[in-house]
C-alpha cells in the first residue's frame, strides 16, 4: 500500500530558537515526521515497497483463446467460482461436440448368409426327404450378424444395429469386436450405461486393444465420470503411448478439472507428437501459469505464437507469464504487440500500466491505466491510477484518482488508505484522518492505514492520538519498522524518552541503514543526558546520508553538550556548506552570539 509518512525530527532544547531540522521550509530541530524524498523509507508500506498493496495487480489475469476447449487460468484463484464454472462449460462444450462413433477400421470380407451355401450336404438332403421342397431357413453366424450391424450402423439405423450386434455376441460370447461395435451404437443412441458394459465386455475379453477403453472414456465423460473417463484415457495411452488425440484427451480431462499438474505430461506428449496443435500449446502455457511456473509458460506461448502469429491473446498471455517471472520489459513488448493485433481486447492496457509500474515508468503507467479506464471505468484501474500519479508526486491527480476509485467500490478500504496518503502529502490533514479512518472501518487488520492515522495525528501536534493506532500497527505487524519510527516519534514529542528509544532501536533493528532513525534515536539518548550514544547515533546517520544537515546539527549539539567544542567547531564548518541557516544556529549555540557579518 503507497503509504509514506513524513519524517519525524526531535529537539534537544526547550528554547524555540533552537527548533531546527525539518519538513519543507519549517525547522522543528532535528528530524521530524519526514517523506518528502522517494527514496527515503519513512511512514508507511509504500515507502517500503516499489508498490502499494493493491500492486499485486492482476498478475494472473489471463485470457482464454477462443475455441470450444480453451479456458482461463487464474493462478491465485484456482479454486474460485468463475474458475469452476468455466471448467463446467469446458466439459459441457467436449460432451456436445464429441461425433458421433462411426467405423473406420477396414472389415475383412465375409460372405453374408443368403450367398452362402447351407452348411452340409446331408442336412440338405434330410430336409428334402422329410417335407416339400422349399427355400431353406437362412442359418446366420455370429459373423454373419456383426456384418449386418456394421451395415446398419453405417447407415445410422443404430438401434437395429444394436439387435444385430447382440445376436452376434449371444452366439458368440467372447466375440470382443462386436461387443465394441455394440458400445458404440449404444453411444450413438445416448445409452451411456449400457455403452460402457459393452465396452467392459470387449475390454474383458480383449484387454490390449485401445478402442473400447477409447469408448468408454467417451461414455463416461457423457456420464460425468471423470475419474473413470481419465483412467480408461490412461489405458489407451499405455496401449498407444503415440496417440496424440489420446494424449491430448487425457490431458483436456485433468485441465477441464483444475489438475494442472497432472495435465503438463500429457499436453507435452501432445505438442511432441503434434507440434502444430495451438490449443495443446495453449493449455500448457495455462497449465504452467497456474503451477507458477511462467517461464516454462512464456515457452509455451511462444509456441502458440509461432503457429498463430496473429493471435492477439496468446501476446496478451505471454505478456501474463513474462510479468509473473520478472521480466517486465518483456511483459510490456507482448502487451504491446497484443494490443496492435486487438486494440480492443480486454484488460491489456491494465496489465501494461502495471508492467510500466514494475519499470518505475509511472508517466507511462499513469497513461496505460488512462486509456483502460477510457475503455471500461474499474475501481482497480482508478485506485492503480492514483497510485501512479503519488509515484510521480503528482498528489492533486492521485486524489481525484483515488475519489473515483472509492466511488465504484465504496468498500475498498486500500484505496481509501492510499487517499488518506495523498491528502497528507497535501497537508490536507483533517481530510487525511477522515480517509484513514474509513479505510480501517473497512479493514481493520490494514497495519499500514493504523501507521498512517498515526503519522497524521503527529503531523497535526495529535501525538496523543497517534500512540493507539501506532500501537495497534506494531501489533498487526510487529516486523514494521515504520510504524516503529513514527510511534518513536510520538513518545519523543510526548517527553517519554526512553520509550522513544526503545522504539527506535527497534526501527533500526529491522533496518540498520536507516539514517533518520540513528538520527532521531540520537536525540532520544541526548533528552536522556546520555551524550556518548547521542554522538554515536548522530554520527552513524552523517556516515549513512554524508549530507543531512540536520545529523550534522544534532551531532554538533551533542559535542558541545559533551564538552568537545572542537568537534562541535568542525560541524559547524561542514553545516556552513551544507546549509549556512542551520550553521548560524549552531554557530550561536557554540560562542553565545551570532556569527560576524562577512561582506
Amino acid at each position: 500500500m503507497l503509504i509514506r509518512p513524513p519524517r519525524a525530527l526531535y529537539v534537544y532544547t526547550v528554547t524555540a530558537l533552537f527548533l531546527l531540522g525539518g519538513v519543507g521550509n519549517r525547522f522543528l530541530f532535528a528530524q521530524d515526521i519526514q517523506g518528502v524524498d522517494s527514496d527515503d523509507l519513512v511512514g508507511g508500506a509504500g515507502t517500503l515497497s516499489a508498490q502499494p498493496v493493491r500492486q499485486q495487480h492482476r498478475p494472473r489475469r489471463e485470457r482464454a483463446s477462443a475455441s470450444a476447449n480453451s479456458q482461463s487460468a487464474q493462478a491465485r484463484e484456482q479454486a474460485s467460482a468463475s474458475a469452476r464454472a468455466g471448467r463446467e462449460s469446458e466439459r459441457a462444450q467436449r460432451a456436445s461436440s464429441r461425433p458421433v462413433k462411426r467405423k473406420t477400421g477396414d472389415r475383412s470380407s465375409r460372405e453374408t448368409a443368403r450367398a452362402r451355401e447351407t452348411r452340409t450336404t446331408t442336412a440338405r438332403e434330410t430336409a428334402t426327404a422329410t417335407r416339400p421342397a422349399q427355400p431353406a431357413e437362412p442359418v446366420l453366424s455370429a459373423e454373419d450378424y456383426n456384418d449386418q450391424g456394421d451395415q446398419f450402423f453405417d447407415a445410422g439405423q443404430y438401434a437395429k444395429a444394436v439387435d444385430a450386434y447382440r445376436q452376434a455376441v449371444r452366439l458368440k460370447p467372447d466375440y470382443a469386436e462386436s461387443y465394441n461395435s455394440l458400445g458404440d451404437s449404444y453411444f450413438n443412441l445416448g445409452r451411456n450405461e449400457e455403452a460402457v458394459e459393452a465396452y467392459k465386455q470387449a475390454v474383458r475379453i480383449k484387454p490390449d486393444w485401445d478402442e473400447p477403453y477409447s469408448g468408454l472414456a467417451d461414455a463416461y465423460l457423457n456420464l460425468k465420470r471423470e475419474a473413470d473417463a481419465i483412467e480408461a484415457y490412461r489405458q489407451v495411452i499405455r496401449l498407444k503411448p503415440n496417440d496424440a488425440t489420446a494424449q491430448y484427451d487425457l490431458a483436456t480431462l485433468y485441465y477441464t478439472a483444475g489438475r494442472y499438474g497432472e495435465a503438463v505430461e500429457p499436453l507435452k506428449q501432445t505438442t511432441r507428437l503434434d507440434p502444430q496443435n495451438v490449443e495443446a500449446f495453449h493449455h500448457l502455457g495455462v497449465a504452467y501459469t497456474s503451477l507458477g511456473q511462467f517461464k516454462d509458460a512464456a515457452e509455451a506461448y511462444k509456441q502458440t505464437i509461432r503457429i498463430k502469429p496473429d493471435d492477439a491473446e496468446a501476446y496478451y498471455n505471454l505478456g501474463v507469464a513474462h510479468y509473473n517471472a520478472g521480466n517486465y520489459n518483456e511483459a510490456v513488448d507482448a502487451y504491446k504487440q497484443a494490443l496492435r493485433l486487438n486494440p480492443n481486447l480486454p484488460e491489456v492496457q491494465s496489465n501494461l500500466g502495471d508492467a510500466y509500474s514494475k519499470l518505475n515508468r509511472y508517466a507511462e503507467a499513469a497513461e496505460a491505466y488512462k486509456q483502460a479506464i477510457s475503455n471500461k471505468p474499474t475501481a482497480e484501474d482508478y485506485s492503480n491510477l492514483g497510485w501512479a500519479y503519488s509515484k510521480s508526486a503528482r498528489y492533486e491527480e492521485a486524489v481525484v484518482a483515488y475519489r473515483h476509485a472509492v466511488r465504484l467500490k465504496p468498500d475498498d478500504g486500500e484505496s481509501y488508505s492510499n487517499l488518506g496518503y495523498a491528502l497528507g502529502r497535501l497537508k490536507r490533514w483533517n481530510e487525511a484522518i477522515d480517509a484513514l479512518k474509513q479505510a480501517i472501518r473497512l479493514k481493520a487488520d490494514d497495519a499500514e492505514a493504523y501507521s498512517n492515522l498515526g503519522w497524521a495525528y503527529n503531523n497535526t501536534g495529535r501525538h496523543a492520538e497517534a500512540v493507539a493506532p501506532l500501537k495497534q500497527a506494531i501489533r498487526l505487524k510487529p516486523d514494521y519498522a515504520i510504524a516503529h519510527f513514527n510511534i518513536g516519534i510520538s513518545h519523543s514529542r510526548l517527553g517519554q524518552h526512553a520509550e522513544a528509544v526503545a522504539a527506535f532501536q527497534e526501527a533500526i533493528r529491522l533496518k540498520a541503514d536507516w539514517p533518520e532513525a540513528h538520527n532521531n534515536l540520537g536525540y532520544a539518548y541526548g533528552s536522556l543526558g546520555r551524550w556518548k550514544e547521542s554522538i554515536s547515533e548522530h554520527k552513524e546517520a552523517t556516515r549513512l546520508k554524508p549530507d543531512y544537515a540536520g545529523a550534522y546539527f544534532n551531532l554538533g549539539y551533542a559535542y558541545l553538550k559533551n564538552g568537545d567544542k572542537k568537534e562541535a567547531v568542525e560541524q559547524y564548518n561542514i553545516l556552513q556548506r551544507l546549509n549556512p541557516e542551520l550553521a548560524k544556529k549552531l554557530y550561536v549555540l557554540i560562542y553565545k552570539k551570532l556569527p560576524r557579518q562577512t561582506a
